[in-house]
């Protein structure tokens, strides 16, 4: 199994056991966010919708942080209305 690497910080200074540590894009990171963000809608709206998604991962180019970008298609107003606050709840 693979152990996820975070960088944290306390008061701007990395803290000293992740220094020198590889970050890297791990897709289990997508598949729960992606849970979350259908649960949240679920509550919202009271049924499941049918949300596709493409998602792309890379690295920064300055700093390597590893991060994703998701676009999301669906036809249902009540998604439409709801997908701003889906996010960030998620």
């Amino acid at each position: 199994m693979l152990k996820r690497v975070l960088r944290l910080t306390i008061k701007r200074r990395a803290l000293p056991q992740f220094k020198g540590l590889l970050k890297y894009v791990n897709y289990r990171d997508y598949q729960l966010f992606a849970k979350r963000f259908r649960k949240y809608l679920f509550t919202k709206i009271g049924s499941y919708e049918k949300i596709s998604s493409y998602v792309v991962s890379e690295y920064s180019p300055r700093t390597f942080r590893p991060h994703f970008h998701i676009l999301f298609f669906f036809d249902s107003d009540e998604v439409a209305e709801n997908i701003r606050q889906a996010v960030f709840q998620s």
